[in-house]
């Protein structure tokens, strides 16, 4: 999920040992479980000739904890709102800079078979064979 997202995810643990009411207390709860149901300790090895592995049932549900995250912080946000406005530019800026340096390293990353190149279509001369 990134250092920006792990480090809200124990922020709200934290909160959640201090402040005893509040919606997003749910939400913090599920997003936990998910997201630590996604690590090794589960016997998910069991699933591998099942349906559920055919949809990368691990990362799915890192995406699902991510958008519980989401909601939790929202909500936790809305009961106990900051009050310095920059506060929440700066957390913006650093989840958007995070995620952009995530994208950009992960399709400028170095494959088994190198780069990969497009190739424009008045480049193609003759048709392409796939090797077997």
């Amino acid at each position: 999920m990134g250092p920006i997202n792990t480090f809200l995810l124990f922020f709200l643990m934290i909160m959640l040992f201090t402040n005893k009411s509040g919606l997003w207390r749910h939400w913090t709860i599920a997003t936990i479980i998910v997201f630590f149901s996604t690590f090794d300790w589960l016997p998910w090895q069991n699933l591998t000739s099942t349906p559920i592995n055919m949809i990368q049932f691990l990362g799915r549900l890192l995406f699902i904890s991510a958008l519980l995250l989401a909601i939790s912080v929202m909500y936790y946000f809305d009961q106990y709102p900051l009050k310095y406005k920059d506060i929440n530019f700066v957390i913006t800026l650093a989840l958007v800079a995070v995620s952009l340096n995530a994208v950009h390293t992960y399709h400028n990353k170095t494959t088994k078979d190198g780069y990969r190149f497009w190739q424009p279509k008045k480049t193609m001369t003759k048709p392409l064979k796939i090797a077997q």
